[in-house]
C-alpha cells in the first residue's frame, strides 16, 4: 500500500498510522516507509492525555513532524552512503557534505570541503549547497581553524552571493546571507532585511528564526532574541545543528539577563557538540556573569585546548556582541576565567 500511495501522491517517503482513543487518553501508532523499497524507516507508539481533544492533536502532531525530519535525513543520508561513486549525484554529495560539516571532528569538517567541491562540479546552482558552504567558511573562522580569516570571509560572501543568484533563491539562502551580514560584517540592517525575505519565502524556516535570535542579541535585544529562538527551537528540535540553537539560546538568555538559563544552554550546546568553541565561549561567559567562577575556570581551561590562541581581545575583535552594551561585561567575564587579555 504505502508503495502506491508514493506513486500516486509522488512521494519518496509515506507516513501512516492508526488512532485510538478513550475518555481520557489517545493512542497513537505511527509507522514511516521508505516508498522506493517498501521497509519501514521508523515506527513509534504515543499515549497522550486526552483532557483537551484539540489541543492533544495538536501536540502529537507537532511532536511526529518535528521527529520525522530527524528520520528522513538520517535515511538519505544512509542511501547516499550505500551508493557507489559514480552512482552519487549533487544531492548525495550535498548530504554528505553537510553531515561532515556538522561533524567537527576536524578531519571531517575539513573533509567537506572537497565534498561540496564534488556538488557543484555535477550542479553548479544549487542555491542549498552554495548557502551551506558558505556556513561551512563561516565555521571555520568562528572555530579559530582558519589559516587565513579574510580569505574565508571572502569566500563566504562568494558563495552566498551565488546562492542568491540562482533562479530560484531559497529561504535558506537568505538566512545565511543574513548570518554572513550580522556575524562577518556586523551589518545588522542587512541581517535584518535577509532575514525578513528569508521568512517572506518561509515564515517556518528555523535557521532564520535561530540567525535572527543572534542578531537581536549581538545587538542587546534580548526579549526579541529569546522570543526568536524559542520559535526557531519549536520548528526544528531535532535538527543536526541543535548544538547551535542551543548555543544561541544561551546568547539569547545572556542578553536578556538570564544567567542561569544561559548556562543551562551553553551546558547542552557543549553536550551536543564537544568540540564547538563557541558553546565554550558561552559556558564560560554565563558561568563567570552567574558568579561561579570556579566552573567558569575549568570551562575555559577546556575552550583553550581546542583554540589555545584565543583571547579576550580577539573576541573583542570578532565577535558581533561588541555592538552591545553587554560585550564589555562578557570580556571581564572571559578574563576572570583565565582567558588572556591579548
Amino acid at each position: 500500500m504505502p508503495r502506491e500511495i508514493a506513486l500516486a501522491a509522488e512521494a519518496q517517503y509515506v507516513l501512516s498510522g492508526s488512532a485510538r482513543a478513550s475518555a481520557t487518553r489517545l493512542r497513537l501508532t505511527i509507522e514511516l516507509t521508505d516508498a522506493r523499497t517498501g521497509l519501514p524507516v521508523w515506527s513509534s507508539g504515543r499515549d497522550d492525555a486526552l483532557d483537551d481533544p484539540l489541543d492533544a492533536q495538536r501536540q502529537a502532531a507537532e511532536a511526529i513532524v518535528g521527529e520525522l525530519a530527524s528520520h528522513i535525513r538520517r535515511a538519505e543520508l544512509n542511501r547516499a552512503r550505500l551508493k557507489g561513486p559514480d552512482e552519487r549525484d549533487a544531492y548525495d554529495l550535498f548530504l554528505r557534505a553537510r553531515q561532515s560539516m556538522h561533524d567537527f571532528s576536524r578531519r571531517s569538517f575539513d573533509g567537506a570541503e572537497e565534498l561540496f567541491d564534488e556538488v557543484f562540479e555535477r550542479q553548479p546552482c544549487y542555491p542549498e549547497a552554495l548557502a551551506a558552504r558558505a556556513y561551512w567558511h563561516m565555521l571555520r573562522v568562528g572555530q579559530g581553524w582558519s589559516p587565513d580569516p579574510g580569505e574565508d570571509v571572502a569566500r563566504a560572501d562568494d558563495f552566498v552571493r551565488r546562492a542568491i543568484e540562482c533562479a530560484v533563491p531559497t529561504a535558506s539562502s537568505f538566512a545565511v546571507q543574513g548570518h554572513v551580514a550580522a556575524y562577518l560584517h556586523k551589518d545588522f540592517r542587512a541581517a535584518f532585511e535577509a532575514f525578513d525575505l528569508a521568512l517572506d519565502i518561509d515564515p517556518n524556516t528555523a535557521t532564520a528564526w535561530m540567525w535572527r535570535a543572534a542578531a537581536h542579541a549581538y545587538v542587546g535585544r534580548g526579549d526579541r532574541a529569546v522570543e526568536a529562538i524559542e520559535r526557531a527551537l519549536a520548528l526544528s528540535p531535532y535538527d543536526p545543528m541543535i548544538y547551535a540553537f542551543t548555543s544561541i539560546a544561551s546568547l539569547a538568555c545572556l542578553a536578556q539577563g538570564q544567567t542561569e538559563r544561559a548556562v543551562g544552554f551553553a551546558r547542552r550546546s557543549v553536550a551536543e557538540n564537544r568540540t564547538y568553541t563557541t558553546a565554550y565561549k558561552l559556558l564560560v561567559m554565563s558561568l563567570g556573569l552567574a558568579g561561579r567562577t570556579a566552573e567558569a575556570i575549568s570551562a575555559a581551561e577546556q575552550l583553550l585546548t581546542l583554540e589555545p590562541d584565543f583571547s579576550v581581545a580577539l573576541f573583542r575583535e570578532r565577535s558581533p556582541t561588541t555592538a552591545s552594551d553587554l560585550s564589555v561585561a562578557y570580556c571581564k567575564a572571559l578574563a576572570s576565567a583565565g582567558i588572556a587579555h591579548s
